[in-house]
């Protein structure tokens, strides 16, 4: 849902003035307590547990929490992560919230914030809750990209990102068209590879085969010699061997 606030001054978000005169803002998405192992398989996500009866609680939900909603791709780029809430006064929610199984918040105060990525087991998240200290959750947990967040980068990757940096644009799509090429190159020589193996298998397994056909044939042969002779003969002889 989406609801347009209109300010005729400056608004101040966790004790920041914003200029803008109008935003529009996006709410946080709402969860609930017996869809919600469905609503968030597979989605990187962070949720805020709140009241909707406590007056401060709605208030941060209304400011806070949804401004981190509206402003979350400025934060994280390179993944698409959902910022939700669960309201614990909505009556498909009071049990649930008392029997989150990841963490036990029955003694916690709301607002209290839960965060995963990938599926991971949910964290408690336990720093300020301002908006500047929300953003920064947001992008150093979630902005696992070393191109828009270094602290992801290995010491390698920090050294191509700066070499690429410094290059034009047409030079960067050279480099990226000669690092695909060097790509296909090494899964067709790989494929060649295959092919050549494959072949060289089944030209011995033929080889084998014609082997164990003519053995075979010669073992049925001198079977079929053995067998002209007196059978107790044979047996004994067996015997002995």
């Amino acid at each position: 849902m989406r609801s347009l606030l209109v300010f005729f001054a400056a608004v101040v978000v966790g004790g920041y003035a914003m200029d803008s005169t109008s935003i529009t803002m996006i709410e946080s998405e709402p969860l609930y307590g017996d869809t919600f192992d469905q609503s968030v398989y597979g989605r990187d996500i962070i949720f805020l547990f709140w009241d909707s009866t406590v007056t401060s609680a709605r208030l941060y939900k209304t400011s806070k929490w949804d401004m981190l909603a509206t402003e979350k791709d400025k934060w994280v780029r390179s993944r698409n992560v959902t910022v939700a809430e669960v309201d614990c006064a909505h009556r498909r929610n009071r049990k649930w919230c008392k029997n989150f199984v990841a963490f036990d918040i029955s003694e916690l105060s709301y607002p209290i914030v839960a965060y995963s990525i990938n599926n991971e087991p949910y964290k408690h998240y336990t720093d300020s809750m301002e908006y500047p200290a929300l953003t920064k959750l947001l992008f150093e947990y979630f902005e696992r990209s070393c191109v828009y967040n270094a602290m992801r980068c290995t010491e390698e990757e920090i050294a191509w990102v700066e070499a690429w940096r410094n290059l034009t644009i047409p030079e960067q799509l050279q480099v990226h068209r000669t690092i695909n090429e060097a790509t296909n190159e090494s899964i067709r020589e790989f494929e060649q590879y295959v092919y050549r193996v494959k072949t060289e298998v089944r030209r011995q397994q033929s080889e084998l085969q014609h082997l164990v056909d003519a053995q075979d044939a010669k073992a049925v042969l001198l079977n079929q010699v053995i067998s002209e002779n007196d059978s107790e003969e044979v047996q004994r002889a067996m015997d002995e061997l």
